[in-house]
């Protein structure tokens, strides 16, 4: 009978070894870029002057419409690329045969390369999965109107104004529904430990 052979997933055999480091720095800007977002969108509303958020210091500039806009430009930018490069990461884990929930054999057996992605299905705690999904068609929403958004405001450009709320109110809906999922997601991590957590691996053994 084969002997399962446990692997540390940081360290797995025929890869690249910076890659795990790159998802982790992926991982920091998309997170880094989502806030930016948020706060940036907030900003071209008439919120952080009538709440003094401007009187905290360094973020006089908070309630410049331009000086937001242009910073939402630029982390979307950044999210989308950042967004890109994880996918070219998961094709090229596929290329090395390390689907989510492969196995590839090794000495004395074979070795699950599961958590070497970020967690999925059976490693996640209760409302994890569900909430992944709210949170990644949210995102698509978010970029696609965000990008109509864009082509709106280019000089010489004009819409119909039915095309332009809809938009409009399709993108800060997708603005909450993400938030949403972003908060589902938490509280399905605090809800109880994962099945990575009570294989003894902790909070190592993957990416989430």
């Amino acid at each position: 009978m084969p002997v399962e052979t446990k692997i540390d997933p940081r360290k797995a055999p025929g890869l690249p070894p910076r890659l795990p480091a790159a998802v982790k720095a992926a991982r920091l800007i998309i997170f880094i870029s989502c806030f930016m977002l948020y706060f940036s969108g907030l900003g071209q509303l008439p919120i952080y002057r009538r709440y003094n958020v401007v009187a905290l210091p360094g973020l006089a500039w908070s309630d410049q419409y331009l000086i937001t806009l242009q910073l939402h430009y630029l982390f979307s930018a950044i999210l989308i690329g950042a967004l890109l490069f994880m996918l070219v990461f998961r094709y090229r884990l596929s290329r090395y045969g390390l689907r989510q929930g492969g196995n590839i054999p090794a000495a004395g057996g074979s070795a699950d390369f599961r958590l070497f992605l970020w967690r999925g299905a059976g490693q996640e705690g209760p409302w994890q999965r569900p909430a992944r999904l709210l949170i990644a068609y949210n995102l698509v929403l978010l970029i696609l109107t965000g990008l109509v958004k864009i082509y709106k405001n280019l000089p010489g450009v004009e819409l119909a104004y039915a095309l332009t709320v809809t938009v409009t109110a399709l993108h800060n809906l997708a603005t909450v529904l993400m938030l949403c999922g972003v908060l589902l997601y938490l509280a399905g991590k605090l809800a109880g430990k994962t099945k990575l957590q009570r294989k003894g691996l902790g909070r190592d053994g993957g990416f989430a």
